[in-house]
């Protein structure tokens, strides 16, 4: 029997989908939640987990799931 594997998408995972429209409303939770379903550091002031965020953005990554610790 194969076996599949299941990609999520950011619709599928709780936290996983901000407007960037809107990024500087979020609150460090949700962001570091958003970076914590791609499995990247959560650690770091306002200005640095924003940063993180954006940088993932701007290199077209924001969809690329990796971890769902929630």
């Amino acid at each position: 029997m194969a076996s599949t594997r299941v990609v999520p998408t950011s619709d599928d995972v709780p936290g996983a989908t901000i407007d960037f429209n809107k990024l500087n409303e979020y609150g460090n939770v949700q962001l570091k939640r958003w970076l914590e379903c791609r499995g990247l550091k959560l650690c770091g002031n306002r200005p640095e987990l924003l940063k993180r965020c954006r940088d993932v953005y701007l290199a077209g990554q924001q969809e690329n799931i990796g971890v769902d610790g929630g």
